[in-house]
This record gives structure tokens, sequence and C-alpha cells, in this order.
């Protein structure tokens, strides 16, 4: 009777230890990862703001946009283009899928990043004379201009010497796991909020071959998994 009673423990705690395990590695949703931003961005707005060295302010209000730039581009690419229950009909979906099925075709060509890279740099020049609201968008643009040129990058061979840890979760993401490695210019978010790939975990050398590849013969599902 003991020895049952002991087993019955013995198999309810391993099935709540399991449970608590899973709950641990649950990514976080949006509302929490919303706060943890603003817990990490909040501080940078009021050191901006109190700091009386003009310089300090201006650059603390560029890395603050430029932060903030870097999380709307993890939640956009999560809970948009990788939502659970998609709208097909979106032209942003489709085109998101499309990439997964042809990684190398990047619709934003490189004129677009010359002339969004001259208009950064000319509002950085004006936003040193103009008010802190502005100077965050500012940040905000670069960022976005930085993750324009970074995606690009990444589908390069050559990108692996120069941000190797970024390229891997890159191409875990167009592999084997498009629910996870959402960020593009950082994987700070990926870190905080629980989306790193699986550890651990290898990309073969047919999946390389295949990601740096200018066509993508194959299908993808929904999530635009790369099939097995």
């Amino acid at each position: 009777m003991h020895l049952i009673s002991d087993n019955l423990t013995i198999k309810i705690t391993m099935k709540n230890t399991s449970l608590l395990s899973e709950k641990k590695h649950q990514p976080l949703g949006l509302l929490p990862c919303l706060l943890v931003f603003m817990t990490l961005t909040l501080p940078l707005w009021i050191a901006g703001s109190l700091l009386s060295d003009t310089f300090a302010s201006w650059l603390i209000w560029i890395i603050s946009g430029w932060l903030s730039w870097t999380f709307t581009e993890y939640s956009v690419h999560r809970f948009y283009m990788h939502h659970p229950q998609p709208n097909t009909e979106k032209k942003l979906y489709q085109s998101h899928m499309n990439h997964h099925r042809n990684p190398s075709h990047i619709k934003i060509t490189l004129w677009h990043r010359l002339g969004m890279l001259i208009s950064g740099l000319i509002l950085l020049y004006f936003s040193f004379f103009l008010p802190p609201i502005i100077v965050i968008f500012t940040g905000f643009f670069i960022g976005f201009i930085g993750y324009t040129l970074m995606h690009w990058m990444l589908h390069q061979s050559w990108a692996s010497r120069l941000f190797p840890r970024l390229q891997e979760s890159h191409l875990h993401h167009h592999g084997r796991y498009p629910d996870n490695c959402f960020g593009f210019s950082l994987i700070l978010w990926d870190h905080l909020f629980g989306t790193l790939a699986p550890k651990p975990t290898s990309i073969s050398p047919k999946f390389r071959e295949f990601y740096f590849k200018k066509t993508y013969p194959g299908k993808v599902n929904k999530s635009g998994k790369e099939p097995s």
C-alpha cells in the first residue's frame, strides 16, 4: 500500500514538475513583452529629460528611439506576420510568406536603402536642433534603415563572419523554427521573451545551401516552416 502511494506521489510530482518546466519556457505574450520594453526604455527617457548635457541627452534619445524600433521589429514579425490565425488575404502576410519560400527575395532594393540612408543622415543632423520627440523618431527611423540593411546582409553567406549569432538565429527562423528567432537587428528580445531556437540544435549544410540560393523550389505551410 505504501509502495503504491509512494509511486503515485512520484508520478504526480514528476507531472507537476513537467508542467512547471513547460510553463517556465513558455514565450511571453504581447502585454508582458510591452511591460518589459517599457521597464527597459523608461529609465532612458527619464535620463534624457534630466541630463543637462545637450549632446548626452540627444544621444540617449537616439538610442531609445533605435531600441524602440528593434522592439517594434520583433513584435510585428512575431505577433502579426506569424500570428497563429493570420489573415492570409493581407498583402504584408503574403509577401512575408513568399520571402519564406524564396529567402533571397527581398522587395526593398538597393536604391530604396540608399534613399533612406541619405534621408536618415539628413534627419540625424537636423535632429540635434529639434525637440526630443523628433530625436526619438530619428532614432526609430535609423533603426528601420538598419533593419533593411541587416536583413539583406543576413541573407549573404559572408555575413557569418560579421554577425554569426544573428545570422544563425535567422537561419533557424527560415528553417525548422519559424515560430522562434524573430529579431533582425538584435537577438536581445528573443533572449528576454523566450523565443530563441531550442538547444542543442544545428543547421545542416543542405539547408545552408538552400538558404543562400536565389530560388526556393519547395513548399511551406502557413507558418512558413520548411518541409522536412
